[in-house]
């Protein structure tokens, strides 16, 4: 399935997009997501493959204005995601309040994205990386723990620049 330049503003009543027992490929080319509130931007879990790439704009998923822990850009954890999440050219942009991408399983790929915000930006356990995948920059204020990794194989996964701060 494919659903192209979807730009969606969410609060607190769900998600902006979730998938949840996928078993094939859906491609978000251009997705654009603008949460406030205590819902994730992207809830995720399951199987199959999931692209978020260029269509008329770079996709972006922005929940700087997310005001609970649930309010995670991408949340792969709450349910194990256990497909393949490739991002591609994505800026994403967390909040105060929640980690900001996550994972519990699957696989990671895609290049050129960036996250940005003050929590833990990238949270993976039990992930693999997509050989030659990575992301342009990481920037968290999430101090030591900006980025965790947990059991996570594969690679190699290059982050070109950012900054982790406390």
């Amino acid at each position: 399935i494919t659903i192209s330049n979807a730009s969606v503003t969410f609060q607190s009543t769900a998600a902006g997009f979730t998938a949840s027992g996928n078993s094939g490929t859906i491609n978000l080319p251009g997705l654009a997501l603008v949460g406030s509130g205590n819902k994730a931007g992207m809830l995720i879990s399951g199987g199959g493959t999931i692209n978020v790439n260029a269509g008329a704009a770079n996709p972006s998923i922005n929940l700087s204005g997310g005001t609970a822990a649930t309010s995670r850009a991408i949340d792969g954890t709450t349910a194990a995601f256990t497909g393949t999440l490739n991002l591609t050219n994505v800026t994403i942009t967390g909040n105060a309040n929640a980690d900001i991408v996550t994972l519990g399983g699957g696989t990671l790929g895609g290049t050129g994205s960036t996250i940005s915000g003050a929590q833990r930006a990238l949270v993976l356990s039990g992930v693999a990386l997509t050989n030659g995948a990575g992301m342009t920059s990481i920037a968290s204020t999430g101090g030591a723990n900006g980025i965790s990794l947990t059991n996570v194989t594969g690679g190699p996964y290059t982050i070109s620049g950012g900054s982790l701060a406390p």
